[in-house]
């Protein structure tokens, strides 16, 4: 994968949440929680866009965030936060935070204590 176009990041015990451009034309992106020993995957969601830089955080077991940006929209820069609802990510409606052009991306959470895995209580927001 080229730099950008693959993001991982825990979401809980034996779970992480990937998010990764198609390997093809459109350039598609998608985002996925996996187990680590592969025995049980989420729902793949497809971002509907020509992706270019992506990234993904979790807030809690309960909530992810991705961003990316859009190669046919001057690379603007959008976020989406995502529910993870058994096997599928239900996931609201896109905000774009920069138009553009934005050439790479990164996202990490924020809590109010001292560094602690995302399934931890207290993690709410992202930067």
């Amino acid at each position: 994968h080229e730099a950008g176009s693959l993001a991982i990041a825990p979401l809980e015990d034996s779970k992480v949440v990937l998010a990764w451009r198609q390997g093809s034309v459109p350039y598609k992106g998608q985002v996925q929680w996996v187990s680590v020993e592969l025995e049980d995957n989420g729902i793949a969601h497809t971002i509907e866009v020509e992706v270019a830089f992506l990234a993904v955080v979790a807030l809690s077991s309960e909530r992810i965030v991705y961003a990316y940006t859009d190669a046919q929209r001057n690379h603007e820069a959008v976020i989406v936060q995502c529910a993870v609802e058994n096997e599928a990510l239900n996931c609201g409606v896109r905000l774009v935070f920069d138009a553009g052009p934005v050439r790479s991306i990164t996202l990490a959470a924020l809590g109010d204590g001292p560094p602690a895995p995302p399934f931890f209580p207290g993690l709410t927001k992202v930067v």
